[in-house]
């Protein structure tokens, strides 16, 4: 079946940006830590493992990833679109994937639950662009910046966002941070370097997964690791895609769980590896953000970051099923 042309303004701008999506100047931190690993199957059975999914999802660990990313240029498909700064503030689930009929994993992939960007032109693409990933608008995400005045990836240590603080037919929309990582992530140093992502990933499949079994661990290596160093990595992403019904608000017009690879080929890998320091993480629980709720950690409470690192490249983004 031929699909329409999708209707832009005649200028060519539309909100939801076309692909694929270039990164440039990136700098990226993610943080560690332990959740409830019953809290994060109850999030998979909700989300991905629903009446009619092919697939069924289950966490790789109790460990979720706290990712903050600072993107300094950002280009659509179009180059003559221009460019924006984006930062994304996301929490990334590692799940197993498994396949009709099979005992073992046959894949592993990243569940974004939540995940805050800086711009609405961010916020629509990525929910309308074809991905649906479920972005919020984020207020702010740090305190100060370097001199330059640029906020990498290390001076990111917050979320704050509207919020409705509990159901009741007299809340409002109130700004709060819903997401806080304090310790001296600021001056936190590359403390084992790399030279190739593939050797980071390698170093965190280990951290999140000491508690498997060995040759699970050698499956996961293989699934989720490419075989040379310097290969473009691969990135199975898998979120909910769905658009609620104009006419039955309690229904879906379309829901799917959309599964598909994302290619990130790092076009210049400047450096990273796991960073020095104690941080700590805090999750808030308002009723339109639950998220200390799903993850299963204490509300407002300050939790350990397990291990930490750090990212410097540029990447691109596309997807293919």
């Amino acid at each position: 079946m031929t699909l329409p042309k999708y209707i832009n303004r005649p200028t060519g701008y539309d909100l939801a940006l076309p692909g694929p999506y270039y990164q440039r100047d990136v700098t990226l931190r993610c943080y560690g830590f332990g959740a409830d690993k019953a809290a994060l199957q109850a999030m998979c059975d909700r989300y991905l493992n629903i009446e009619g999914a092919t697939c069924r999802y289950a966490p790789l660990s109790h460990h979720a990833l706290m990712v903050f990313a600072n993107m300094e240029k950002v280009t659509c498909g179009d180059p003559e679109m221009g460019s924006m700064h984006e930062i994304d503030a996301a929490l990334f689930v590692p799940v197993l994937r498994y396949e009709p009929g099979h005992i073992l994993p046959q894949g592993v992939a990243i569940f974004m639950p939540y995940l805050f960007v800086n711009t609405d032109w961010a916020l629509v693409t990525g929910r309308e662009g074809g991905l649906a990933f479920r972005k919020n608008l984020g207020l702010s995400f740090f305190d100060k910046t370097n001199a330059t005045g640029v906020p990498t990836a290390n001076f990111l240590n917050h979320v704050e966002a509207w919020v409705v603080p509990e159901r009741d037919v007299n809340s409002r929309l109130v700004p709060q941070r819903v997401i806080e990582l304090t310790g001296d992530h600021e001056d936190a140093v590359i403390k084992d370097s790399h030279e190739s992502p593939a050797k980071i990933m390698e170093q965190v499949v280990e951290s999140i997964a000491e508690h498997l079994a060995e040759d699970l661990l050698g499956l996961l290596k293989g699934l989720v690791l490419a075989s040379h160093p310097k290969a473009s990595a691969k990135l199975a992403v898998v979120f909910l895609k769905q658009y609620r019904d104009a006419i039955d608000s309690t229904a879906a017009a379309m829901q799917e769980v959309f599964s598909a690879d994302g290619e990130l080929p790092l076009a210049d890998f400047r450096g990273g590896g796991f960073i020095s320091g104690d941080h700590k993480l805090k999750f808030g629980d308002p009723v339109s953000h639950p998220i200390a709720s799903e993850l299963g950690v204490p509300a407002d409470t300050p939790i350990d970051v397990e291990f930490a690192f750090e990212l410097d490249c540029d990447f691109n983004m596309a997807l293919r099923q």
